[in-house]
């Protein structure tokens, strides 16, 4: 049976790098800025493993902006999975700027990397 891996940030150049490695024995299940909310929850109802590259990168947007798809959807992802009572394994991409925070990417990047996301426990 087919292992169903989730990439979130589909369209970026890790994540079309990872599709071109990936062997075929895989179903792989693409989120991107044009994926619905709905086939998401149903991704992550499925998905065996999480490759989490999705994120804002563009210096030009809002910091609101930054923040909530840096910080809001890996804690949404995390909070779906537990409401799934899911132990899905996540891959997540980090950056240099998270240690060496310069501007709100950095803060951004930092707070998924260095802060704890709620991670209750699934029996």
């Amino acid at each position: 049976m087919k292992k169903n891996v989730l990439i979130t940030g589909s369209n970026g150049f890790l994540a079309s790098t990872l599709t071109s490695n990936l062997d075929s024995d895989v179903n792989v299940l693409f989120f991107n800025r044009d994926t619905e909310a709905k086939d998401l929850d149903f991704y992550l109802s499925i998905a065996d493993i999480i490759f989490h590259f999705a994120g804002e990168v563009l210096p030009t947007c809002s910091d609101d902006s930054m923040m909530n798809s840096n910080v809001g959807l890996t804690q949404y992802i995390v909070d779906k999975l537990v409401y799934l009572k899911r132990k899905t394994p996540i891959f997540y991409a980090s950056s240099i700027h998270a240690v060496s925070v310069k501007n709100i990417y950095g803060i951004s990047k930092r707070a998924v990397s260095y802060t704890h996301l709620t991670l209750p426990t699934i029996r």
